[in-house]
């Protein structure tokens, strides 16, 4: 699964959409899909792993943040 996600500098995610293939390739897609970042925020796109897939909006928020400094965005457990 695709997810287009807003996070600040530090890589703390802020908000997520799911990109899903239906709404890019159905029969009347829509012109714009996503999330629109303030300043100082970014937007990337990431593939989420299965386990993550399957968690609540509320539960990446808390468990996950992105490694934003490597060419790649890429989702990362916090370690508590």
């Amino acid at each position: 699964m695709k997810l287009q996600i807003i996070a600040n500098p530090q890589g703390e995610i802020l908000a997520t959409a799911i990109i899903s293939k239906e709404m890019v390739e159905g029969d009347d897609p829509p012109e714009e899909i996503g999330v629109i970042p303030e300043p100082g925020q970014m937007i990337y796109e990431v593939d989420a792993p299965d386990n993550v897939a399957r968690m609540s909006a509320l539960e990446l928020h808390e468990n996950y943040r992105l490694e934003v400094k490597s060419p790649a965005a890429q989702l990362v457990q916090i370690k508590r």
